[in-house]
């Protein structure tokens, strides 16, 4: 049971970083959107 619980851990992390690693590239892609529209 415990073995499932750290699984289940270890996969919600995993799931957090990809998250986060997408909201930083959106993050960035608004910049550059944003930059792009300034120098027009």
């Amino acid at each position: 049971m415990l073995q499932v619980i750290n699984l289940m851990k270890k996969i919600l992390q995993q799931m957090k970083m990809k998250i986060y690693k997408y909201q930083n590239q959106w993050i960035l892609v608004k910049h550059i959107i944003i930059l792009m529209e300034k120098e027009n």
